[in-house]
């Protein structure tokens, strides 16, 4: 539930990205691993405060090996606890990650998956879209939210994606279902078309009467 957000912030990665008119002629959007690159390590932090106060940080290192068109390798180093997790991931059609064991949610990739799987074929500095954003909210429970991104900055072979969304829907704490109002932030760097960081962060009201509270949690993933 509330107090299982770092599930969350998993993340995981997927192969080639579709080709995107931007900068440079030639320039592509892509996130590793892919055909030419199979593997990948990434670093991942998480900090969150939330439900009655509660403050939960960590860090995950995660290496992906792309192991056919339909399936990542995933290794996770949880180094809180030195606990590691083995898994294969199925990708879908857009990019994103299914993973085999549930809890080992993959937020944080799979919204650079989406993000670029949805971007117009012709990007400029100016450039603006819509897409859908699988939020995590717990190990069974999931939103999606309407995001609005843009290319927010150009600067020679830098470019920042940025993105800002809402969504209300519902969650069930200690089996009860309450109301809540949702809304998410991020900016993403890729560096010759390449992407290697993203910072994202996520606001919840829980309106639950007298208990009403504001849990919050940001997280950041980088490419290593």
């Amino acid at each position: 539930m509330i107090n299982r957000r770092a599930a969350a912030a998993l993340a995981a990665a997927l192969t080639t990205m579709p080709t995107l008119a931007f900068g440079s002629a030639g320039t592509q959007l892509s996130i590793d691993p892919t055909l030419g690159a199979p593997s990948a390590q990434y670093h991942l932090n998480f900090d969150g405060h939330l439900w009655n106060g509660e403050h939960k940080q960590f860090a995950h290192d995660i290496s992906l090996t792309r192991t056919s068109d339909t399936a990542v390798h995933a290794l996770i180093t949880k180094l809180e606890s030195q606990q590691k997790v083995d898994l294969i991931a199925t990708r879908q059609a857009d990019g994103t990650l299914v993973p085999a064991i549930p809890t080992e949610q993959f937020g944080a990739f799979n919204t650079i998956a989406r993000l670029v799987h949805s971007a117009p074929p012709a990007l400029a500095a100016s450039t603006a879209w819509n897409t859908p954003i699988d939020v995590d909210l717990g190990d069974d429970m999931a939103t999606t939210v309407p995001v609005h991104a843009w290319i927010s900055k150009v600067d020679g072979d830098d470019t920042i994606v940025s993105g800002t969304g809402t969504q209300s829907t519902t969650v069930t704490i200690h089996g009860f279902t309450v109301p809540i109002d949702l809304t998410i932030k991020f900016a993403s760097r890729f560096v010759q078309g390449s992407f290697t960081r993203l910072d994202y962060a996520a606001s919840e009201v829980i309106h639950a009467g007298s208990q009403t509270q504001t849990v919050d949690w940001t997280v950041s993933l980088e490419h290593e």
